[in-house]
């Protein structure tokens, strides 16, 4: 296939050239191109020998401007005489001019020993005599006035023209048209009486040949005066008839005429005659030539260049036809289900994977408003995407990208399996932590119970009413003791829920505010809240996580003021949303935490307090860690403490229901 491509174009363009190259010899040489490669070629001895056996003789006669006696000196003169003369340079031999009868051709080489004559090729129809290719071109032309308003030969309709009677004008131009449009031909003698006749109005044009009218006005210096019509009436084709019985004279003048054209002597030589070059100027045809040339080459050019970029293309076609058949193994191979929508909802692709989960077929999705597809909601809804969503029995992680200007992709991936795993690893934590959590809780146990023990022994083996008392209270507090420390244990094993949903952030931190309020004025803590500008901000997280950051850390802040003397007590709470994270500060003025307690602050059963816990804070970092968030405090003894918080969560609009 590649081969015949190659085959075609190089056809193409030797047709072309081959055209081109006819075009071009035939217009620029009056012959064939099979001609011009017989013909271009220097004349051999054997040709030259042939032109020595005996001198070479050529008819003239009185025709002029192209041969005539010339009055003053009796020298024959003329276009041909001169073409004559460049004929003998290069034959390298001299040329013999004689007069001869050009009424009868056949009568005039029988009886004379003239080699060779110029005439018409016309009058040479009804005979079988021997002739050469074209010389020059006589045109049948009407001149006339430059003043005068004929352009066309229907603008002479009705008017005379003059013409000489040798130029048998009659018997060359179409007599029918000319007698249509009321045109009168008055035939004179000569020359000089066809412009006396257009001077005086007897005529308002010449017809005939247009080189004799040439050199009329060339002689006078009248040619400023005079113009000819664009169309030609006539054409005479001037050859050298040859004489039989030197035929083999037609191919070595053949190669002298083609010989005088390729050296633009003829030009020259009507140019001297007629002060201008008749026919094809063969500098315009040598550019057209090169021009002719220059598209040749650039065809070509362009040919070569079409088929390497056709060739490329073609392979760049069948590499991208295998990328996309590979591209489309590998996405509906892939353990994710993949959408792509447009702009306005349109599913432009999918794979197989969506359409299982969807429990559809492909060519259902494909092409189909996304909108309209129940089963695909919570996949497009975009309160889902970057987050876990459960789907019936199972978990899904929907994520979007923006793929082009107008479309974009969105990747589900099935988290059941995953989601159970991590869920019972949490718990295996869980159950680890607690493990841990139940040595410290059962020394933590041990102190009150012991104290229980003891003072109920006191109890029942003392009578006095005051130390009674006393160890009933301290009873009480054993017991309180005990039942905070379960309390948070349970409160740890309990918190660890992922549901996140809408929260109005402002509304929340109200709430928490007003439940701490009589804690706040009791202790005459001034309390400020910076949630930003814009209000109210409405997140996706988790709620019961914010609850207990907010109550535990503002507690402490609380707690942190005891024994504390201070003009203002203050506690500060900034909360920011930023690049998809909640940015939360709580900053007091209390008492601080000194630097080798602010190393264990986030060990479990470590407290400052004097019935602290231990756990509050413990909690806190150990749930802020599994949401993926961090928390950091810095601490000033005596001058305050200040805890950062930041969480991972998504801004949404406020669902109306």
């Amino acid at each position: 296939m590649k081969n015949k491509k190659k085959i075609m174009i190089a056809v193409i363009i030797v047709v072309f050239s081959t055209v081109l190259a006819h075009f071009y010899v035939g217009y620029r040489y009056d012959i064939t191109l099979s001609e011009y490669f017989v013909y271009n070629q220097i004349i051999s001895n054997q040709e030259r020998a042939l032109l020595t056996e005996q001198p070479l003789q050529f008819g003239v006669y009185d025709y002029p401007p192209l041969s005539y006696t010339n009055k003053y000196n009796n020298l024959n003169v003329g276009i041909i005489v001169d073409y004559l003369s460049q004929v003998a340079i290069e034959f390298g031999h001299d040329i013999v001019l004689k007069v001869a009868d050009v009424t009868d051709i056949e009568n005039t080489f029988a009886t004379t020993a003239i080699d060779a004559l110029a005439v018409d090729k016309r009058a040479l129809q009804d005979t079988e005599l021997p002739h050469t290719n074209v010389l020059f071109k006589l045109k049948g032309k009407i001149l006339v006035r430059e003043s005068q308003s004929f352009y066309t030969l229907d603008a002479l309709s009705g008017q005379s023209l003059v013409a000489i009677k040798r130029h048998h004008v009659g018997d060359l131009i179409d007599e029918q048209r000319f007698a249509a449009l009321n045109i009168s031909i008055v035939e004179v003698d000569n020359m000089y009486q066809c412009f006396a006749l257009l001077r005086n109005g007897t005529a308002v044009g010449y017809l005939g040949d247009d080189m004799e009218a040439l050199h009329y006005l060339n002689v006078t210096n009248k040619g400023s005066f005079y113009r000819f019509l664009d169309d030609n009436f006539y054409v005479k084709e001037i050859v050298f008839a040859v004489n039989p019985a030197r035929q083999y004279l037609v191919d070595i003048l053949n190669k002298a005429i083609l010989s005088l054209k390729k050296k633009n002597l003829i030009t020259q030589t009507q140019y001297k005659w007629l002060g201008e070059a008749r026919g094809v100027d063969p500098r315009q045809m040598a550019l057209i030539y090169k021009l002719a040339l220059a598209a040749v080459v650039v065809i070509g050019i362009f040919s070569v260049w079409n088929y390497l970029i056709t060739k490329k293309v073609n392979e760049k076609t069948r590499q991208l036809r295998e990328s996309k058949e590979e591209l489309r193994l590998i996405i509906d191979t892939m353990h994710s289900g993949i959408i792509v929508l447009d702009n306005n909802g349109l599913v432009l692709d999918c794979n197989n994977l969506i359409a299982d989960i969807l429990g559809l077929k492909r060519a259902q999705l494909l092409l189909k408003d996304s909108r309209v597809l129940t089963a695909m909601a919570p996949f497009i809804d975009a309160n889902n995407h970057n987050r876990l969503i459960k789907v019936g029995n199972a978990y899904y992680y929907s994520t979007a990208f923006s793929i082009a200007q107008n479309k974009k992709m969105i990747i589900v991936e099935d988290y059941t399996e995953k989601y159970l795993k991590e869920r019972r690893a949490r718990q295996q934590s869980k159950m680890i932590a607690i493990g841990q959590l139940s040595a410290g809780l059962a020394h933590e146990i041990r102190n009150p119970l012991g104290l229980i023990k003891s003072y109920s022994y006191l109890l029942d083996k003392s009578g006095e009413q005051n130390l009674k008392a006393h160890a009933m209270q301290v009873i009480d507090e054993s017991v309180l003791r005990i039942n905070t420390l379960i309390d948070n244990l349970l409160r740890y094993s309990k918190l660890t829920n992922e549901i996140h949903k809408q929260i109005d952030l402002t509304a929340l931190i109200d709430m928490i505010v007003s439940l701490e309020k009589k804690h706040l004025e009791q202790n005459d803590i001034v309390l400020s809240v910076d949630v930003g500008q814009q209000k109210p901000q409405i997140i996706n997280a988790n709620e019961d996580l914010l609850k207990l950051i907010f109550i535990n850390l503002i507690n402490n802040s609380i707690d942190s003021f005891q024994n504390v003397d201070r003009a203002e007590k203050r506690i500060t709470i900034t909360v920011r949303l930023k690049n998809g994270n909640l940015l939360l500060t709580f900053k007091d003025n209390g008492c601080g935490i000194d630097a080798e307690a602010l190393e264990n602050v986030f060990n479990p059963f470590y407290s400052t307090k004097e019935k602290g816990s231990g756990l509050g804070l413990y909690i806190i970092n150990t749930e802020v860690g599994n949401a993926d968030g961090t928390i950091y405090v810095k601490s000033e003894l005596d001058v305050g403490t200040e805890f950062e918080v930041t969480l991972p969560v998504k801004e949404g609009e406020k669902n109306d229901d």
